[in-house]
């Protein structure tokens, strides 16, 4: 071994040692009993400390807010690099990241930054500030700091305790001066203990609010990952108002606040219609109903504008200029909700910008916030009724809604006032998604014909799918998909659907031939009907502490049949399967009739809400168990 090499390694060797030795004992104790309470995890937080603190602008017409956010974080394993990103945009700036190592000696740390991009568009103000830093060996530990600087305090819309890794205390702090209005809403606090302490503090006239977590878990996602906004506790910060020189100045003391300021960036617009008029003449010159000729707009744009996903900073309020949009051919959320609603104007319809809160966000306009929404689509008033149109889901039909938007506050552009609506919510059933499959023994195969259909969300995901295959591979790659990418399984013969027509569900008609199903002990015939496995390897890990999601309410139902011979007995079929809770039902039954010597295998899975919180995950692990029990179990048919 080259003696230069082996020196420098034994060098290194001892320079850990060194570290190790060099960490109190106490230090090293604590650790090592940290490890021990989470051994899967990387990191701990021994404390956390976001302090937001406020003054007047330089222009006297707004609030700024500064959060300077401090941890002490300590490593559980050996030579760990501790990574962090904070997305801010042109609202918002981080400076001031300062790194103490273990000895509270100060180590040079440095911010890098990078835009936030989607599909190759980067947006100017959506941006990424990361930092990293190495810790040598367990117990190793630093403190950081930084602050995120807000031009405008109504940017600062949410405070959270936890994070990916455990926080042993989390402290979000708030010094309010007298000046100003703030109002602090609890979300998600529930069976947690989160502490409030309130001092104040003549002398500066200003009000300290402290909000404690002892032991903030770490979020441990997985599958189907449900949002931390919808379970995780935080805060949701209302900035109401705030006086200078003896003046009270509105911020978003009611809903009435949000939407003037919402509305005065609408009318910032400068929309031109001769743009994009011709095109509308196009589309409703054929069209001889009104329904047509709104749905040839609404159906225009979603297929022929291209949506880049950005919803943050001003940018996440302000829409672009319709003709822009139409120009260009892409925008956002914003930007297509504008594009329809004026080209629907220019047909001669009353339609209305309208501001929303996908499912994921677990507020309404009750509570003022810019953190309320974090979406736009159009509201068509039409034959005294409304139409929410969203030309970001594209093969949505008009008068569908997505799952996202359904049963969700809109806020309506409605001139100097607002209307406040519901989007309508369908049932799991809107979403059927249907199998049926009729099956005779021939040889070692069981063949025979299937119908596959698919409705509400399963019909816009499989339109999507289709309309990015082109017409030559089509009915290959559909194919494969009714085989489920199985060998076993050769499909023939396959009829698809208008599936132009959003209106209507996609059906697939279509012959199967399925091998390798059919195991033959002398005269006993042992054979799986069970072709989909749906969810079979679904279950929750140990650790997990964040729901399901399946960002859909589902209604999954198989009816596979298969002919018995003549000269066959039914010996044995599978014990049923029947769960049924308030968020999910499984419904799986084997049924035999004598007369028309026909076996059905009944399957129906049902998640009614689109969510499995984790108060559920045993007894779904448990269902999920029986679920592939049921699933690798055989029909047992003995020759006579």
């Amino acid at each position: 071994m080259n003696k230069t090499f082996l020196f420098l390694s034994l060098l290194i060797l001892s320079q850990i040692s060194i570290a190790q030795v060099r960490l109190k004992p106490e230090v090293i104790k604590q650790a090592e009993e940290l490890q021990k309470k989470y051994p899967k995890q990387d990191f701990i937080s021994l404390n956390t400390t976001s302090t937001f603190t406020y003054n007047i602008s330089n222009s006297k017409d707004k609030v700024e807010c500064q959060e300077l956010f401090s941890e002490h974080i300590m490593s559980l394993k050996e030579k760990e690099t501790f990574q962090k990103s904070i997305f801010y945009n042109e609202e918002s700036s981080i400076t001031a990241l300062k790194r103490l190592n273990y000895k509270d000696v100060k180590r040079k740390i440095f911010l890098s930054y990078s835009r936030y991009g989607s599909d190759g568009i980067f947006y100017d103000d959506a941006k990424i500030a990361s930092f990293s830093f190495y810790l040598e060996t367990r117990g190793d530990n630093s403190k950081y700091s930084y602050v995120k600087s807000y031009k405008d305090i109504k940017y600062s819309t949410r405070a959270f305790f936890n994070t990916y890794y455990p926080r042993l205390e989390s402290k979000i702090v708030f010094e309010i001066p007298d000046w100003l209005d703030l109002e602090f809403v609890p979300i998600n606090f529930d069976n947690y203990t989160i502490e409030k302490d309130e001092k104040y503090d003549a002398k500066k006239k200003i009000k300290t609010v402290t909000y404690t977590m002892k032991n903030a878990e770490a979020m441990v996602g997985g599958r189907y990952e449900m949002a931390a906004t919808q379970q995780i506790p935080h805060l949701l910060i209302l900035s109401k108002s705030f006086t200078y020189n003896g003046v009270k100045k509105d911020l978003f003391s009611t809903t009435a606040e949000l939407y003037k300021w919402y509305k005065s960036l609408v009318d910032e617009m400068d929309n031109d219609p001769s743009v994009f008029k011709s095109k509308v003449d196009e589309l409703t010159a054929d069209a001889k109903t009104d329904s047509a000729k709104i749905e040839s707009i609404f159906y225009w744009v979603q297929d022929n504008i291209r949506y880049i996903a950005y919803e943050d900073g001003i940018m996440g309020f302000k829409p672009a200029n319709a003709d822009d949009v139409f120009t260009k051919r892409y925008g956002d959320c914003k930007g297509m909700a504008n594009l329809t609603c004026e080209m629907l104007k220019a047909a001669g319809y009353d339609a209305r910008l309208t501001w929303i809160g996908t499912r994921r966000i677990p507020y309404t306009y009750q509570t003022p916030s810019l953190a309320v929404d974090n979406h736009m689509i159009t509201t068509l008033m039409f034959n005294d009724k409304e139409y929410f149109l969203d030309a970001t889901e594209k093969g949505v039909a008009f008068g569908d809604y997505a799952h996202r938007i359904q049963g969700q506050d809109a806020l309506i552009d409605n001139g100097e006032d607002y209307i406040l609506s519901e989007v309508p919510e369908f049932d799991d059933t809107y979403n059927l998604k249907k199998r049926t499959v009729d099956l005779n023994l021939e040889n070692d195969k069981l063949v025979g014909k299937c119908r596959n259909e698919y409705h509400g969300d399963e019909k816009v995901g499989l339109f999507r799918d289709i309309n990015m295959v082109s017409k030559s591979e089509l009915f290959e790659k559909v194919g494969h998909y009714l085989s489920n990418y199985n060998k076993n399984n050769s499909v023939s013969n396959i009829i698809i659907s208008d599936f132009s027509d959003r209106t209507k569900p996609i059906s697939f008609e279509y012959d199967i031939s399925i091998a390798n199903v059919i195991t033959s002990v002398g005269k006993e015939n042992y054979i799986n009907l069970e072709l989909d496995h749906d969810y079979e390897t679904l279950k929750t890990e140990e650790n997990r502490n964040m729901g399901m999601d399946f960002h859909k309410k589902v209604h999954i139902n198989r009816v596979i049949t298969l002919k018995v011979p003549e000269n066959i007995k039914v010996d044995y079929m599978p014990e049923p399967v029947n769960i049924d809770n308030d968020e999910f039902k499984f419904d799986i039954n084997y049924t035999y009739d004598e007369a028309s010597r026909t076996i059905t295998y009944d399957k129906t899975i049902i998640i009614k809400t689109g969510l499995i919180s984790t108060q559920n995950f045993d007894l779904w692990n448990k269902s999920i168990k029986d679920l592939k029990t049921i699933y690798n179990d055989q029909v047992v048919l003995i020759q006579e």
